[in-house]
């Protein structure tokens, strides 16, 4: 797939929602179960879309899910802080 057909599977991945509906779908995508217009080929098509190489492991470039995993923790220590604080402010 040339960097465009990527461009758009990546923007529509990002697009999805943060439901349980969201997380079967960019489950879907990372099993390689969904595909991607592809026009850079002579034929131009739907392809198989490969987020993850199951089989080189190492050749995968995680810098993005390591990011988000980050912003995750992140967000969960500032909502329990800030549930700690609405427990003391009840708890007055």
């Amino acid at each position: 797939m040339d960097a465009g057909a990527v461009r758009a599977v990546v923007e529509r991945i990002e697009a999805l929602p943060a439901t349980i509906e969201g997380n079967r779908e960019v489950l879907a995508w990372l099993r390689g179960e969904r595909q991607g217009y592809d026009e850079a080929e002579a034929e131009a098509r739907h392809r198989p879309a490969r987020l993850v190489d199951f089989d080189a492991p190492a050749a995968n470039a995680l810098a993005r899910a390591a990011d988000m995993m980050i912003r995750c923790v992140a967000a969960v220590a500032e909502t329990e802080a800030r549930g700690m604080e609405i427990g003391r402010w009840l708890m007055k």
